[in-house]
């Protein structure tokens, strides 16, 4: 349990589900002190999903405000917010982070590198010619395995783990989509053959 008297920092991050609707986490970091030893330990959980209907900055505050209230964790103890970096979420001006400071001036937003980081990786992939054919013949190959369930079974017995489809958002789901290629190439082109 997740003490209110802890500061903690929110991260917040939606993005549409299987079914097409908008589904938003709520994860909390924290800071749990042992008085005893004197030893703090950084805990980060999940407390859930939470549908957005909509996605503009005044509904998303609402949204979380509401959830904190509902999770019994005040706002007042937060340090830090932290989200990507689209302005509706990042704006200095209207974003969220702007109107929880301007609730709770302690709630210092602090950007989320990973998806800086994720979105760098993604936007140089897709400027060189030669990494764009790359993926796009990766995700080809899915593409033709996985339309056809005596092809893909084909797949499953000619290489121990299957191919990935190509993800446009997460540059870790790219990796993920090589790996079968590096490691079975060989497999794959007798298969292919």
């Amino acid at each position: 349990m997740i003490s209110v008297e802890q500061s903690t920092r929110l991260l917040f991050d939606s993005t549409p589900d299987s079914a097409h609707r908008e589904q938003m986490s709520e994860t909390v970091r924290y800071v749990d002190i042992h008085f005893e030893t004197k030893k703090g330990t950084v805990k980060e959980t999940l407390l859930g999903l939470i549908e957005v209907k909509q996605k503009d900055a005044a509904s998303i505050v609402e949204v979380i405000c509401n959830q904190l209230e509902k999770d019994n964790m005040p706002l007042k103890y937060c340090r830090s917010q932290c989200y990507d970096n689209a302005p509706v979420m990042a704006g200095h001006k209207s974003g969220v982070q702007q109107s929880i400071i301007e609730k709770n001036s302690k709630a210092v937003f602090v950007s989320c590198e990973n998806h800086s980081l994720n979105l760098a990786g993604i936007q140089t992939a897709s400027e060189e010619l030669v990494t764009v054919t790359f993926f796009g013949t990766l995700d080809a190959l899915y593409n033709f395995f996985s339309r056809s369930t005596m092809r893909w079974d084909k797949l499953r017995k000619a290489m121990p783990i299957t191919l990935k489809s190509e993800s446009e958002t997460r540059w870790s789901a790219r990796e993920e989509a090589v790996k079968p290629i590096c490691h079975h190439f060989d497999d794959l082109v007798i298969l292919l053959e």
